[in-house]
């Protein structure tokens, strides 16, 4: 009878037997939504680990936690993720070993009667200098997987943060998109997440010279009252937040030119596609996907790029292929 019991236990004590956590978003005044999660779901989670202690907190004894400031629509995503490991926009293999989504993400250029495209990574500096624009599904798109990014953060949920912020680099960023970015991750992301901030400098540093002309991004600048506008005024000025400014600088003075990382790039990686590098006097060199590069755009023999992460620093070799065109329209650089 012991060894039927172990077994069981064995068997019957997984995620869907545990009790029952109702979580309910919105005002409770206000038909809030509740989600029914099973407690093993969120026991590995320290914030829902905390608030469902029975000898606690009075959420843990009464199996519920409101969250009257969230949205439904974002925790709806949340729960999805618990439950599956992703959630919408879910990505996806595609043949070319890149990544998609389940949604395709569309842009246009702005000429007129131009045709809507789907969006492809090599499209990112064009977006940067206003030659595309990301149609309204998409900008919704991200704003929905930037805000769930800010959720994310704010219940130190890190597997989902580390989800979210990859899918953001794989977006269209425009200048619209650049505004929502610089609103939620400046109010909402703590410095303490430098990853997601120098991202966010590096798109700052990309698109400056057109901020002048975007109002969304100069009523960020003009909130007086708050430290929001502060905090992009020194994004903008604060070389230390990204060393990317460093160099930025002479781009934007001397019309040098730049390149896009439109997907992670390791030096193991090169190596295993390239061989070693010990015979070549420029070295392979990594980058994150979206990370900005100064380069003059010369590909060697192995078919590889030359780069510099900052402007001081050492050039390195980066795969031709995983680098954008650099953009040869001097408007977008003075």
């Amino acid at each position: 009878m012991a060894l039927v019991a172990t077994v069981r236990a064995t068997y019957l004590s997984g995620p869907y037997e545990s009790p029952i956590i109702i979580l309910s978003v919105g005002p409770e005044d206000d038909n809030p939504v509740l989600f029914h999660v099973h407690k093993e779901k969120l026991i590995h989670i320290p914030f829902f680990e905390a608030a469902i202690r029975e000898d606690a907190f009075i959420e843990g004894q009464q199996g519920k936690i409101s969250f009257e400031e969230e949205d439904p629509v974002l925790f709806r995503r949340v729960v999805e993720f618990l439950y599956e490991g992703d959630c919408f926009p879910r990505q996806k293999l595609l043949p070319a070993a890149s990544f998609g989504f389940e949604v395709p993400l569309k842009v246009k250029r702005t000429a007129l009667d131009s045709k809507e495209e789907d969006y492809v990574p090599s499209l990112a500096v064009e977006m940067a200098s206003g030659t595309y624009l990301a149609l309204a599904d998409t900008h919704q798109l991200f704003t929905m997987v930037t805000k769930l990014l800010c959720v994310a953060d704010r219940y130190i949920i890190e597997d989902l943060v580390d989800m979210t912020f990859q899918k953001l680099k794989h977006f269209p960023i425009g200048i619209k998109e650049l505004a929502v970015l610089a609103q939620h991750v400046s109010r909402s992301i703590p410095e303490t997440r430098g990853d997601i901030h120098k991202f966010l400098a590096d798109q700052v540093y990309l698109h400056l010279p057109r901020l002048s002309n975007c109002p969304e991004f100069i009523s960020l600048l003009e909130s007086e009252m708050s430290t929001l506008g502060q905090g992009l005024v020194s994004l903008i000025t604060n070389a230390s937040l990204s060393a990317q400014g460093r160099y930025f600088d002479k781009v934007l003075q001397n019309n040098a030119k730049v390149v896009v990382c439109i997907m992670d790039v390791t030096v193991d990686g090169c190596r295993e596609r390239y061989g070693s590098d010990d015979k070549y006097e420029i070295k392979f060199g990594a980058a994150m996907a979206g990370e900005v590069l100064l380069s003059d755009g010369i590909v060697d023999s192995r078919n590889m790029l030359v780069g510099q992460h900052v402007l001081s620093g050492p050039k390195l070799a980066f795969p031709a292929s995983s680098l954008s065109s650099f953009c040869r329209k001097k408007a977008v650089y003075l």
